[in-house]
């Protein structure tokens, strides 16, 4: 650009010089200096088109060699520059040869100039403030006329030349210029600044006269220092005055070629020595640049990384103005350079991807440049290696880059996938070696990658993808679009490290697209050729987050059961399903949330989460609820999932369960059920408060409420430390046995009501760790249910009365009572209380259960409720729970036999006497009787219990009638530690006003205005 700028001050020099000359031609006599200085501006206008003004001093000495003197010229610049001058000269002094113009060639034996600026530019529009001309000159070959300079003295001048269409800028300063003949040479010295740093410049050249004579070629030897850059040019030109038959060779060296960048104000990627050289010939119009030679070597920054860059080849021609700045270029590169070197010169941030050799072709102009024969590896071999060959059909440098006419084959291999994914900083497992391909086409409008073939694992996890990206670069109001198929279940195999189920071919398919600079993604789509297995969709959506104003993403999942998704997990998840969930994901990385709605099998369900991921670790919090789970949809039914099991071996390595993941989340999450739905099962209200802070998670509590009962559950799982610790009380009354036998389809041989109690504890890290730490206590009581043994009752009754009591009641002897009390204790369970009591019999029974080692060890001691005078049998009951055995004493059955047989007559008339005046139970049910108190209304003795008082809450029932089961105690408290006021004998009726607050006690009322209570399995409504 300081050439351009320096012709076209010599061009704007010879045009005044020109002026002033046809000024002396024509009134060389006959003027004063005034009228010169009329015709002078008049004329320069009359050329320019710009308002020109003289307000110095203005004089012309007359003679064969006539001096011009003037001061103080200004020519105005067009409206729309910048500054308000194309010219400013302080003071011109030139001195022209009437002889040599009158024969053609215009001399200047002396021109002295001081003060001068010239200010050249170009608008966005084109336009240039130093013609009228609107269009850009075309490029010529044509000479123009260089005036023939003899001694030249410049002194403070400044040019500056700005161009708004490519940007650039460039103010040249010079100091001092000076050309002086001494010995027969013109002696050039100057010294200035470019762009505000120094440059120097010295050398010779031949004389005024050997110009004009142009006997022999006009002999040039110049060099000049420029920030780190020598330049010397040396040669001959052969008509000097029109520009004609150079013969120069160039020369360029700089030790430290980063020095050059940074003088310019970029950060140089690489730091060597610049060698070229060229040789400039033609007219200097649109010289001719032969046998370029230019190479940098040397090191990055780094001293470890070489860098080699080398171009050779030729230029046709240079036009130092027009559209086509150069043509006819021919020009052969060649790249060896580390892969960050790269990266900068590209003003991109690529991975360190080692290496890089590349070698290309550049054919044709700076209007249309052609890049043919590209050939580019990079990698050393060892680890990730990249290749491409091909092209660029149209490259355009000036007034801005384009490109068009991309045909690129790439190739990439890698030993292995962590290999390949190492650069960008991944981590993956070893899945064998990765080979892609693919083919870079378009333009940097729209840049496309088209016949993608990944292909990962060769025979150990075979997988291949192919498909293409469209407009990878993103560019204009175009998205970036993404299209791969392939079968990616064997590589998701090796990646997971288990065996999962074959998704067969997945299509995946993305739209990006650039929102006020930033990325957003508007579409995700992974959906299987056999779409039940998985398909995932997500779009961008309509409305804006609120809070980070950025496009929502409409999501939806479908699976043809969990399972699938529980595999690519990590979660061991039945084939429950099918599954699908549509929703809406607002926030940025760090703060995300969903709300929508999913169905897995029949049970519909909404979500409102949110999560963030700023802290230590993440943290998600919101509700799920549901109007109605099915337990069929979660694999609680006859022929559900978890029904079956593998059996025990017991050489197997114990799995560690899963509580470190307690330790990588903080979770608050409320789950919110109105109904449960079972086979021949309802539960009408659920509701689980869970909290995961720290690696701590509890439950507070989970409630579900039955038909006629409930239980609750809190539990509390620190996972802090080795080992985990776990606390677990639960309590629950009124539950229906026969219906959850029904939904989990076990065959236990009785019935009934079941109230319990637990407080249990435990530490460690798998099942095993967790059973034979089990310490705590559990309580349960069974009534109102039947035994499906039809010779259960023979243990407690004779033959006889076994016979009389009917098939129907043999078949299923009803159940009074079952009660258990059990301490555990390092995963064992020792029975504290074990009675059983039917109509005929009552059991007491002592032993333990190893939950640890999964055996019992009762010994079952029957009563007859019906003869004082039977021999009853004890029995063993013992071994694994799977298979227990029963051991008996023989001689003890054989005894029973014979008093059977010595005693029938008796025990027959007595069961007939009982038969003739009725059954009457003359004592109470214990099991009835039976009832937890909770701690919290727990009294510290009978009279301590005020009604009302805090702790419980009562639930106002209308006045209604109810009616006693059995013998039914009224009591001071809501308790079986309260005194008796008053027992209700079986039928009897009582008003009921109201209910404990999830406690199943009834408040009745009493004599006097006052108020007993009840236990609730004794009493029902009396319609």
């Amino acid at each position: 650009m300081t050439v351009r700028l320096i012709k076209l001050v010599l061009k704007a020099l010879g045009v005044v010089v020109t002026l002033l000359v046809a000024l002396i031609t024509i009134a060389i006599w006959v003027l004063d200096d005034n009228d010169y200085r009329k015709i002078s501006i008049y004329l320069a206008e009359r050329f320019t088109g710009r308002t020109v003004a003289i307000d110095g001093p203005f004089s012309l000495t007359v003679s064969m060699h006539p001096t011009l003197s003037v001061s103080g010229v200004r020519i105005d610049n067009p409206s729309w520059a910048t500054q308000p001058y194309l010219a400013q000269i302080g003071h011109l002094n030139v001195q022209m040869s009437l002889r040599q113009l009158l024969l053609g060639k215009l001399s200047v034996p002396l021109l002295a100039v001081s003060d001068a600026q010239v200010n050249l530019e170009i608008n966005a529009d084109g336009l240039r403030s130093w013609t009228n001309d609107t269009r850009r000159p075309e490029p010529t070959t044509k000479s123009f006329r260089v005036p023939a300079y003899g001694d030249v003295k410049l002194k403070n001048f400044t040019g500056r030349y700005l161009d708004t269409v490519t940007g650039l800028k460039t103010v040249v300063e010079l100091t001092t210029l000076s050309i002086d003949e001494v010995d027969a040479l013109n002696q050039l010295k100057a010294q200035g600044r470019w762009n505000d740093r120094a440059f120097s410049a010295s050398g010779s050249s031949g004389t005024l006269s050997d110009a004009l004579e142009s006997t022999k070629p006009f002999p040039v030897d110049v060099a000049m220092s420029l920030v780190g850059l020598d330049l010397t040019m040396k040669g001959t030109i052969a008509e000097p005055t029109d520009g004609d038959g150079l013969d120069i060779h160039v020369t360029a060296l700089s030790s430290d070629v980063s020095k050059i960048g940074l003088a310019l104000g970029e950060d140089a990627a690489v730091k060597g020595q610049l060698t070229g050289s060229a040789d400039l010939r033609g007219n200097l119009a649109a010289p001719e640049f032969a046998n370029i030679n230019l190479t940098v070597t040397g090191g990055q920054k780094e001293p470890t990384a070489s860098t080699k860059i080398v171009l050779a080849g030729d230029i046709a021609g240079m036009h130092l103005g027009g559209q086509t700045f150069m043509d006819g270029v021919d020009i052969k590169a060649g790249v060896n350079a580390p892969s960050t070197v790269i990266s900068h010169l590209l003003n991109a941030h690529l991975p360190d991807l080692g290496p890089v050799e590349s070698s290309f072709s550049l054919t044709g102009s700076s209007k249309t440049l052609r890049v043919s024969n590209t050939q580019l590896k990079i990698g050393d071999g060892t680890d990730l290696t990249i290749a491409a060959t091909g092209g660029v059909t149209a490259l355009q440098v000036m007034p801005a880059l384009a490109m068009s006419g991309l045909d690129f084959q790439l190739r990439a291999s890698a030993p292995t996938v962590a290999d390949a994914v190492k650069p960008i900083g991944l981590t993956l497992p070893d899945l064998g070696p990765v080979s892609a391909s693919a083919q870079l086409g378009g333009d940097l409008q729209q840049l496309d990658l088209d016949q993608i073939d990944l292909r990962v694992g060769g025979s150990i996890h075979p997988m291949q993808a192919t498909g293409k990206i469209e407009n990878i670069l993103i560019q204009g109001n175009k998205s970036a679009n993404v299209a791969i198929t392939g079968a990616v279940t064997p590589w998701l195999v090796g990646l997971v490290g288990r065996k999962l189920p074959d998704l067969g071919i997945m299509n995946v398919a993305v739209q990006v697209s650039r929102v006020a600079g930033n990325l957003q993604l508007d579409h995700v789509q992974i959906v299987a050729d056999d779409t039940d297995i998985l398909s995932i969709k997500a779009t961008s959506a309509a409305v804006r987050d609120p809070k980070t104003g950025r496009a929502a993403l409409d999501i939806d999942i479908a699976a043809k059961n969990l399972e699938v998704v529980g595999s690519i997990i990590g979660l061991r998840i039945p084939a429950l399903g099918p599954f699908s969930y549509s929703g809406r994901l607002m926030g940025k990385l760090g703060v995300l949330s969903t709300t929508g709605k999913g169905r897995l099998g029949q049970t519909v369900f909404t979500e409102n989460l949110s999560a963030t991921f700023s802290g230590a670790r993440p943290r998600v919090s919101g509700q799920v609820s549901t109007p109605v789970l099915y337990l069929a949809d979660i694999g609680i039914h006859p022929d559900g999932p978890w029904q079956s099991s593998a059996p025990d071996d017991a050489r197997a390595k114990p799995r560690a369960l899963p509580f470190g993941a307690l330790r990588a989340v903080d979770l608050v999450l409320l789950l919110d059920i109105d109904q449960i739905e079972g086979q021949d099962m309802s539960i009408d209200r659920g509701r689980l408060d869970l909290a995961l802070e720290t690696g701590v998670l509890q439950i507070k509590p989970l409630r579900f409420d039955t038909v006629g009962g409930s239980f609750t559950i809190d539990a509390n799982v620190d996972a802090r430390s080795l080992p985990t610790q776990i606390t677990v009380d639960a309590a629950g009354e009124n539950i229906v046995l026969e219906q959850v036998f029904k939904q989990v389809q076990r065959t236990v041989p009785l019935d009934g009501e079941l109230d319990f109690l637990l407080k249990l504890n435990s530490s460690g890290d798998t099942l095993g760790e967790l059973v034979s730490t089990l310490e705590g206590s559990t309580d349960f009581a069974i009534s109102r249910g039947h035994i499906y043994n039809r010779y259960f009752d023979l243990l407690g009754s004779s033959l006889i009365h076994w016979l009389l009591l009917g098939r129907e009641v043999r078949s299923a002897p009803d159940l009074r009572c079952f009660v258990g009390q059990f301490a555990i204790d390092a995963g064992d369970a020792r029975v504290r209380t074990l009675l059983l009591e039917t109509a005929s019999t009552i059991s007491r029974a002592s032993g333990n259960i190893d939950f640890a080692g999964k055996t019992l060890d009762i010994l079952v001691r029957p009563h007859s409720l019906t003869s004082q005078l039977l021999i009853t049998t004890p029995y063993q009951v013992e071994g694994p729970w799977s298979a227990p055995r029963v051991r008996y004493s023989e001689l003890r059955v054989a005894a029973r036999l014979v008093a059977e047989l010595a005693l029938s007559p008796i025990l027959t008339i007595q069961e007939l006497a009982h038969l003739l005046r009725g059954r009457k139970v003359e004592r109470d049910n214990l099991c009835l009787e039976w009832g937890p108190t909770p701690a919290e209304l727990a009294p510290s003795s009978a009279s301590s219990f005020k009604p009302g008082s805090p702790g419980y809450s009562i639930d106002p029932i209308r006045a209604s009638s109810y009616v006693a089961l059995t013998d039914t105690h009224l009591r001071h408290g809501p308790g079986t530690n309260f005194k008796i006021a008053k027992t209700f004998v079986p039928g009897e009726t009582m008003e009921v006003t109201g209910k404990l607050r999830g406690l199943n006690w009834y408040t009745v009322t009493m004599s006097h205005d006052r108020q007993g209570y009840v236990w609730g399995k004794l009493i029902r409504p009396a319609n």
